[in-house]
This record gives C-alpha cells, structure tokens and sequence, in this order.
C-alpha cells in the first residue's frame, strides 16, 4: 500500500488504526480531519462509511459521543483488505492529478 498505513493504536492494546500519508499526495494540507477521506474515496457519507467499516471489515466505532467519532479494527488481515481498497482507489486519482475543492 503506497498512501495507507496501519498502526497499532497505542491506547487500546489489540486494535489498529489506518492513517493516509497525506503528506505525500502533493495536495498542500487537507482541510478538516484526514479519516474522513475513506468515506470521500468511497463516494458515501462517512456515517455511512463507519457502518461499512463495522459491518464489512470488523471496525468499531469509538468516540461517538465525540464531534467525530473515529474507528480501531481489531482484525488486521481485514483492516489490510480495507486498505488496499482504499488505497487503489486513491491511486486512480493521484494518477489523475486530480486536486480536492477547497
């Protein structure tokens, strides 16, 4: 996966998390918050981007008491077949030269 990464999350012991290298895509800095950009890439809405994550690849939602509530995966090999999804649809439009509306 070139523009994803997987990390384990470091306050909840068993669990990942997936982060965009966003740094890299040439696009200066991304307004709002960076985990939103799965849902953008999946053309949903990111309540609807949450369900699919929890429904389809194992995620749980946590924060939902937050103003964003965010996901951890508790299986990698799921979390990995996510990212590669992801990750090749973010490659279609990078190799696009496509740049995000401010």
């Amino acid at each position: 996966m070139k523009h994803i990464y997987i990390d384990e999350n470091p306050y909840y012991k068993g669990t990942y998390l997936l982060f965009f290298k966003t740094n890299e895509f040439g696009w200066g800095q991304i307004p709002g918050r960076p985990n939103i950009l799965g849902a953008r890439l999946l053309q949903i809405s990111y309540p609807d981007y949450l369900r699919y994550c929890r429904d389809y690849y194992g995620a749980k939602i946590m924060g939902k008491k937050d103003k964003i509530p965010y996901l951890v995966f508790t299986d990698k090999k799921l979390l990995e077949k996510l990212a590669k999804e992801l990750d090749s649809r973010l490659e279609i439009i990078l190799n696009q030269n496509i740049v995000p509306a401010d």
